[in-house]
């Protein structure tokens, strides 16, 4: 009974013979276990060495396994990279530095070629039109508004790729390459009009270097790449905006709005007295950006309207125009220009 009593705890009453073999067995187990976890080691001998895996890179080694951490094998730089077409049914493996050198060579022959040119001297483009300027943004940056150069025609067929570019649904298989076949479009058409042509007007913005908005302007009786199709028409004697782009991470800040005044300064500098351009039905921050700048939809354009171009603006085209199925309608503005303003 009293043994029972001693091994859960509660103490023997006074007097009574004191428990050895209990007291004993107790303290022999408490030893016994502290001998236990030495047998457990904390770390390796001192003999002992631990070396990586073959195939580990020792000097992307993070930790050891003693603190949680563990060798990190680095990405092998040697694994191909895959691109597959599914228009054609291809697939080629991509080798990102010669894409990378295949641009740098781009840039160079852009750059040569344009202070060839300028050396040459020659009839001056509509470029000589466009005065560079700093500007100051609403947050206080700065952006540089010039005459784009060849030098950025690769930077901004990028831009106008990743923001106009669009592939109906049913075309979708094709889509690398109807994308491929369009980015080379576009930078053609941007380096024939900043070196031959005399009917455009081509503007950039650039934030650091960067290109991140163009503009551009067809001068009157020049070509509008399809615009001279939408409804309801411009004049052809006018000039006309044809494109407006900014970076989507550059929005916000007022690059839209110099880029659109840049191209009325340089048209308004020439004694042209009105400008014109459309925005898509749907597009409300380019009709935001264009009313802002003192642009209006011109009364007989409105006059003009048919039911289904009324009702294209009542419903933006729904979702039909969203998957690309159909053409959503266009809004017709313009401004009287004050070469004062400028």
């Amino acid at each position: 009974c009293l043994a029972t009593t001693a091994r859960v705890g509660v103490a023997p009453r006074r007097g009574a013979r004191p428990l050895r073999r209990v007291r004993s067995l107790t303290v022999r187990a408490a030893e016994e276990k502290k001998d236990d976890d030495k047998s457990i080691p904390t770390s390796l001998p001192p003999d002992v060495k631990t070396i990586p895996a073959p195939d580990v890179d020792r000097n992307e080694y993070t930790g050891d396994w003693r603190t949680g951490k563990v060798w990190r094998p680095p990405r092998d730089a040697n694994l191909p990279k895959f691109k597959v077409d599914l228009g054609k049914g291809t697939v080629t493996i991509v080798d990102e530095e010669e894409e990378r050198k295949k641009y740098a060579r781009m840039r160079a022959m852009n750059a040569a070629a344009a202070d060839a040119a300028k050396a040459a001297g020659g009839d001056a483009g509509p470029g000589s039109l466009v005065e560079e300027k700093q500007i100051k943004l609403r947050d206080q940056g700065n952006v540089v508004i010039a005459a784009m150069t060849q030098e950025d025609c690769v930077d901004a067929t990028k831009l106008i790729m990743a923001l106009f570019f669009k592939v109906r649904p049913q075309d979708f298989l094709a889509k690398e390459r109807l994308q491929k076949e369009q980015s080379e479009r576009v930078y053609e058409g941007l380096v024939n009009g900043v070196t031959e042509a005399k009917d455009r007007l081509l503007i950039a913005a650039k934030v650091g270097g960067k290109v991140v908005g163009v503009a551009e302007v067809s001068l009157p009786g020049g070509q509008r790449f399809g615009a001279e199709k939408l409804e309801p028409k411009a004049p052809g004697d006018f000039p006309y905006i044809s494109d407006v782009a900014v970076a989507p991470n550059q929005g916000k800040r007022g690059i839209g709005r110099a880029l659109v005044r840049a191209c009325e300064a340089a048209v308004a500098a020439q004694g042209m007295t009105k400008m014109y351009t459309h925005t898509k039905v749907d597009n409300e921050a380019a009709q935001a950006l264009f009313e802002r700048g003192g642009y209006a939809e011109p009364a007989e354009a409105k006059a003009s309207l048919t039911q289904m171009q009324i009702a294209q603006r009542g419903t933006k085209g729904g979702p039909l125009v969203a998957l690309g199925l159909v053409e959503v309608g266009h809004v017709l503005l313009a401004k009287d220009l004050d070469p004062s303003e400028y």
